[in-house]
């Protein structure tokens, strides 16, 4: 969620936080996310 707000306020030419810059920098998209998280839930089953 914080890389998608990162890239969504630079999109609108407002400067993220210096605590969220590097993730508006960071390639990949929502997807690569969701299939991080999804790989970590599956882990804990």
């Amino acid at each position: 969620a914080g890389r998608l707000y990162a890239q969504a306020m630079a999109r609108h030419a407002a400067p993220p936080s210096p605590g969220q810059a590097h993730l508006a920098e960071r390639p990949g998209g929502a997807s690569q996310e969701a299939s991080s998280v999804l790989e970590r839930l599956a882990a804990r089953a």
